[in-house]
């Protein structure tokens, strides 16, 4: 108790000061208000995108030379005889799949037709890697669906239906090898989702938070406030403050998100968000989703943010700026870049991918994903936390040891290794 009330009274004041400071920020207002519009029409916007290409003109006939359907439903179609019967169809032969022999060709298509455990049907259309084009898989995918729903069905039947008919394009190799292409396309989504979420936040929070730092010194009103507040409380306060805000901030865009497909799904039922939902279909969404994903940004924003404040300090005036951001920025994009290379190369499988779940900074991208795909347990996330918290712990005692000193300096502004040798006693600063 006697440290922490040596070194972080006058944490409250100032956080309230900076939430306040933060709030009243008319650009911080309209940022936010304008990636909130930008969240409630995001949804929409992508579903009239991905269903403009069905609107291009079609040819008198399909380009299609074969169409192989597996049928693994109790409806029995007669696809051959329902095919004859439409023009556009009328040289496209409809065969069973046990007909096909090697690979698919370029006029090729593999259909499998099947009912999920909730009742609703389900398009697997599987083409070769220089298969027909989208416009002409979308066709195929409207005739096969109005089909179904126009079929002679029972009572029984048609309240199966009413589930939906879910459709899923994908490539030969993808249909026979599925387990491994849908799982590194989920990691690698979810990696790119998530990279994208911590690179907005701490972005955002470190820009902010060296600004308020360089400028609270250069204005001089920092040598006043170092009477009744601790060195450590002005920090501390700041990144609570900030973290506060952004944290809150972007709860909103993310309800404001879930608001959009809600919206998307009861106005506009004719466009289909399937897609989304079977990029993510490789997660296992759990009750611990939410608080993994909380503690892991609270943690990789401390480090951030604390690393943030001692380069601010480490400046004199606002010409410095840029050179402060510089360090904290470079952290973050290599951790985003980095991550995602890992996602890409391994696919959540191998020594990689723990690897960068253990080691700061890069754990604090890659970590959660990792845990969500199943590569890392429980355990290693945990080690993965105690790893990053220990930095945290280690930053905060070296901003305890040398804030003071860095606020009341003048000159030339300081790197981070003349900040860590001011720290081990190494070198002086002229204040």
């Amino acid at each position: 108790m006697s440290w922490i009330n040596a070194n972080l009274t006058g944490t409250k004041q100032v956080f309230a000061f900076t939430a306040r400071q933060f709030l009243k920020n008319r650009a911080n207002i309209f940022t936010f208000a304008l990636l909130f519009l930008i969240c409630l029409v995001s949804v929409p916007l992508l579903s009239l995108m991905g269903n403009s290409s069905q609107e291009m003109s079609l040819p008198a006939q399909s380009s299609l030379a074969q169409v192989y359907l597996e049928d693994d439903t109790q409806l029995s179609l007669p696809w051959a005889e329902l095919a004859a019967q439409d023009p556009y169809y009328s040289q496209t032969a409809f065969l069973p799949a046990s007909d096909l022999t090697g690979e698919l060709g370029e006029n090729h298509v593999l259909v499998r037709l099947t009912q999920s455990e909730t009742g609703s049907y389900q398009l697997e259309l599987s083409t070769a890697a220089n298969g027909p084009e989208e416009m002409e898989l979308s066709q195929l995918e409207s005739f096969l669906t109005q089909k179904i729903q126009l079929s002679g069905l029972t009572p029984e039947q048609s309240a199966l239906l009413q589930g939906g008919v879910t459709v899923q394009s994908q490539s030969a190799q993808e249909y026979f090898e599925p387990e491994q292409e849908e799982n590194w396309e989920t990691s690698y989504w979810t990696q790119i989702l998530y990279s994208v979420l911590v690179l907005m936040v701490s972005v955002f929070s470190v820009s902010y938070i060296i600004r308020a730092v360089v400028e609270e010194k250069s204005s001089k009103l920092i040598e006043t406030l170092l009477v009744s507040i601790r060195p450590m409380a002005l920090i501390l306060g700041k990144i609570l403050a900030v973290m506060a805000c952004i944290f809150g901030a972007f709860l909103a865009l993310i309800m404001g998100i879930g608001i959009s497909f809600g919206a998307t799904a009861l106005l506009l039922p004719e466009f289909s968000l399937d897609g989304v939902f079977h990029m993510l279909s490789g997660l296992s969404f759990t009750w611990d989703m939410a608080p993994v994903l909380l503690v892991s940004l609270a943690l990789g924003y401390l480090t951030f943010a604390l690393l943030a404040g001692l380069s601010g300090a480490g400046c004199s005036s606002t010409q410095e700026l840029d050179g402060a951001m510089s360090f904290s920025i470079l952290l973050i994009m290599a951790g985003y870049l980095v991550g995602i290379f890992v996602s890409s190369l391994s696919g959540g499988v191998g020594f990689w991918p723990v690897f960068a779940s253990l080691c700061p900074i890069l754990s604090v991208f890659c970590a959660p994903v990792q845990y969500f795909m199943g590569t890392i347990s429980f355990w290693v996330l945990g080690l993965s936390w105690l790893i990053q918290l220990g930095v945290i712990v280690l930053l905060a005692l070296l901003c305890a040891k040398v804030y003071q000193a860095l606020l009341l300096y003048r000159g030339e502004r300081l790197s981070f290794g003349k900040i860590l040798s001011l720290a081990a006693g190494k070198g002086g600063i002229r204040r």
